[in-house]
């Protein structure tokens, strides 16, 4: 993709290469040395974070992952072809940064992203099959999440950016508590990334801090959301573009 006065960027592309010379599978096989590190330890309280950059653009997928998925089987999004010409100008501008592209383009890029998903999925995997088998699973809470989404074709714009839509601002967010979060349970509760924070201070019986966030113990619980958890809020400070945006 090419912009002027910017450099080329390469958005998608498959590796011929093994799973394991991935930046993923090293993070996480960093954090299964410390996991099965810590099992030897006893009872002595841990926390870990793994954070990788997939699938963040650009999507450079795997053989194997990327053959799971067919680009010609997959649909476009009901936005694909919205015009956004009653959305602010910067939206439009947006949007002409990916004009030269057609919808295989779309399709083969969201494949890649898909495969780059399930890279990080099995690296997940093989994090949760070690907490099996060093006996921790049932006393260790998970937290799944990311910072953002990518358009992937809706409103006919790719990665993320300004645009203050589902697909970048709905992200995923899935909690394992043995004997606390029933397997399979949802919620319609609205929270945010921010409400991590207290929450997990909370559990570990810390003293709380201030801020605006909430803590989300009572939803994991099982307990009615109430009023906290009715709204949300989230701003955008401008990136390349000089303005503010507030998404309520």
């Amino acid at each position: 993709v090419r912009q002027p006065g910017y450099r080329d960027l390469h958005l998608y592309g498959v590796l011929d290469e093994p799973e394991e010379a991935s930046k993923p599978y090293y993070l996480y096989s960093k954090g299964i040395d410390f996991v099965q590190r810590c099992a030897q330890d006893g009872d002595q309280p841990w926390c870990l974070v793994v954070s990788t950059q997939e699938p963040h653009d650009p999507y450079w997928a795997h053989q194997p992952y990327y053959d799971l998925y067919d680009p010609d089987s997959i649909p476009q999004p009901p936005s694909y072809r919205d015009d956004l010409h009653d959305k602010p100008r910067y939206f439009q501008r947006l949007k002409g940064v990916w004009r030269d592209m057609g919808w295989e383009q779309y399709a083969e890029a969201t494949a890649c992203y898909y495969a780059c998903t399930s890279l990080i999925d099995a690296q997940v995997g093989r994090l949760l099959d070690v907490l099996d088998q060093t006996g921790q699973a049932e006393n260790t809470i998970v937290i799944y999440t990311t910072d953002h989404g990518d358009q992937m074709g809706a409103h006919g714009l790719l990665m993320k950016g300004p645009p203050a839509y589902e697909e970048t601002y709905r992200i995923p967010l899935i909690v394992r508590w043995p004997g606390v979060v029933e397997s399979g349970a949802t919620s319609d509760a609205l929270v945010n990334s921010m409400d991590l924070a207290p929450t997990i201070v909370e559990r570990a019986g810390c003293a709380p801090f201030e801020t605006q966030a909430r803590s989300m113990l009572p939803l994991l619980r099982g307990e009615p959301a109430g009023e906290a958890f009715e709204g949300d809020f989230a701003e955008f400070l401008g990136q390349r573009f000089a303005y503010t945006q507030r998404i309520v």
